[in-house]
């Protein structure tokens, strides 16, 4: 899910799904959805607040970025 925040920054919520296992996964989960959005912020059309929620499986890091990559583009909101 994502909105415009009339900035010129772009900001991300990331947060696990309900029942998405004990604390530590669940902070792994939030450590990997920044990292990622880290990685890729300047790929991302500015201007947005996004919201990601990961929900569990077993799922690589590969996985979590395609995942994460695919939707921002389907969105329309990564830069080609």
């Amino acid at each position: 899910m994502y909105r415009d925040n009339h900035q010129d920054i772009t900001r991300i919520l990331v947060t696990p799904g309900r029942r998405y296992g004990n604390a530590v996964s669940r902070n792994r989960i939030k450590r990997i959805g920044r990292e990622i959005f880290r990685l890729h912020k300047m790929q991302i059309v500015p201007g947005y607040d996004i919201a990601c929620v990961f929900y569990p499986g077993s799922y690589t890091y590969d996985d979590r970025v395609n995942q994460m990559t695919e939707l921002l583009s389907k969105s329309k909101l990564m830069r080609t």
